[in-house]
């Protein structure tokens, strides 16, 4: 038996090995293969999910890039659509404006004319004797009337078309602001589905090599512990 810094030549005992000391050392070596043996199984377990999981992360990504521009179309189209529907209803309404500023000038061309003659049709029907010439009399005042009633017909149509074109323009200028935001949003949205796309495309590009650095990294962790109870089962079998 040699102690700690003792000299030794070829031969000499180094140590010595009793029955229990064996029986510890083959316990603790039993001890070591199945602790082994457990993590060995752990893992495979583990990694039964594990690449399960890598592949379906790989199929998504995979998936996401092929429909990638279907999914920024459509997550832009009702946006497109409804600045669309706004700037035909912009146009629609300056239309109807241009036709109600029409009507409003021909209206009131038209009072004008009425006013004038219905002025100068009462000068002559007060001027007129209506009792050496009755019957001219009742075709004029008839005539009067009837422009009078013109003029009051032109004046409510004058105010109509007055208020119609307020209100075209408080709708437009209504429709302006709501299209203005609108477009604002398509915008935004246009980010957000671009964004959302060039995600989707680097995953797809990135599927087989983040597969590929998943299931290496399994294989490493599993080969490791493949060696270890390996090694544990060698020195098992030594005693």
């Amino acid at each position: 038996m040699v102690s700690v810094g003792q000299k030794v030549e070829s031969g000499d005992l180094l140590f010595k090995l009793t029955e229990g000391s064996v029986e510890e050392i083959r316990s603790q070596l039993e001890t070591d293969l199945t602790e082994a043996a457990n993590d060995l199984n752990s893992i495979e377990s583990s990694q039964s999910s594990s690449r399960l999981e890598a592949k379906q992360n790989y199929d998504s990504s995979i998936l996401y890039g092929k429909f990638a521009q279907v999914e920024y179309e459509e997550a832009i189209e009702k946006e497109q659509e409804n600045v669309e529907t706004l700037e035909e209803k912009l146009v629609t309404l300056q239309e109807q404006l241009v036709l109600y500023e029409e009507q409003l000038a021909n209206a009131e061309e038209a009072h004008k004319e009425a006013v004038v003659y219905c002025t100068n049709i009462t000068e002559t029907v007060d001027e007129l004797d209506k009792e050496n010439d009755p019957e001219w009399y009742a075709s004029l005042e008839s005539t009067r009337i009837e422009v009078q009633e013109t003029v009051y017909s032109l004046e409510e149509e004058i105010e109509t078309l007055k208020t119609n074109i307020e209100k075209s323009n408080q709708e437009m200028e209504t429709t302006t602001e709501s299209l203005e935001q609108a477009k604002r949003t398509l915008e935004q949205t246009k980010l957000s589905a671009k964004r959302d796309y060039d995600l989707r495309m680097l995953a797809s590009n990135t599927a087989q090599e983040s597969y590929d650095v998943s299931i290496g990294y399994l294989e490493q962790e599993a080969s490791q512990q493949q060696k270890a109870y390996d090694s544990a089962k060698e020195k098992n079998g030594c005693l």
